[in-house]
């Protein structure tokens, strides 16, 4: 499988490359393809901040996110996946509502890979403020 196609089933599980993107499904497919020492990188000076190391720091991460916003967070496809053998990009919509703010920018998952698994993870912003006042 071309890591395009990786990402693809990822995000879209062979659905549409636009669109709504389900937090839970995306999580049920990416575990599999997850090295042991998996790592994200979420930036920012907000709550959800910080370098989570494996599995277990990054279900914590996606559950502070959700718990934080009641549940609302979720990324809209544009369709755009690109990807070498090396790196891949995601472009979506990150959207939210969270005590009466709203989160509606620009969103770019930067993936490295070794071999068939995916061993880092970037969340990228679109606007880093309006990211961090969400959060906060």
């Amino acid at each position: 499988m071309s890591k395009v196609d990786l990402l693809k089933y990822i995000y879209t599980g062979g659905g549409s490359d636009t669109g709504h993107s389900d937090p839970e499904d995306v999580l049920s497919r990416v575990i599999e393809h997850l090295s042991d020492d998996f790592t994200v990188f979420s930036p920012g000076q907000s709550p959800i901040a910080g370098t989570f190391v494996g599995l277990e720091e990054f279900l914590g991460h996606l559950k502070k996110m959700q718990s934080l916003c009641s549940g609302s967070f979720h990324e809209e496809l544009e369709g755009t996946f690109l990807a070498d053998d090396k790196f891949g990009m995601v472009v979506h919509r990150l959207k939210g509502e969270r005590e009466g703010k709203t989160l509606d920018t620009w969103g770019f998952g930067l993936f490295r890979f070794e071999d068939d698994k995916v061993v880092a993870h970037w969340e990228c912003v679109g606007d880093q403020q309006q990211w961090d006042n969400f959060w906060s």
